[in-house]
């Protein structure tokens, strides 16, 4: 008994380690960067990241709402659209005692920020 909590112990203080959880904003000295800024606004408030990586995504979109019947009983389905999306990832290092921060814009809006590993 006393062997099995000291290891199910030790396995979550490891998942706990690899854990990266998104947050909605991120303090850049005295100003604070938050999702829905754009590229301009961070940099303007973070100034330039570590690193950065650009890429571009297909995905699929549905250009109407659900299934639904018009007035002849016909059925009208959804269409889909194939659509680029931009992806930046910008990784800010804030030093070895801090987790670096890593912002994911789609399309030169901030949707995401995660924290990383440390930094160096």
């Amino acid at each position: 008994m006393k062997k099995t909590y000291v290891l199910l112990s030790i396995f979550l203080l490891l998942s706990m380690v690899h854990y990266a959880k998104a947050t909605d904003a991120c303090r850049c000295g005295n100003k604070l960067a938050s999702t829905g800024d754009t590229k301009a606004e961070v940099l303007a408030k973070c100034g330039p990241p570590a690193f950065s990586e650009e890429r571009t995504e297909e995905r699929i979109e549905r250009s109407r709402g659900d299934d639904y019947y018009d007035e002849r009983g016909n059925l009208n389905q959804p269409l889909y659209n194939k659509v680029q999306v931009n992806v930046d990832e910008w990784f800010y290092n804030f030093g070895p005692n801090q987790f670096m921060q890593i912002f994911k814009f789609e399309n030169g809006r901030l949707i995401s920020i995660e924290n990383g590993d440390y930094g160096y």
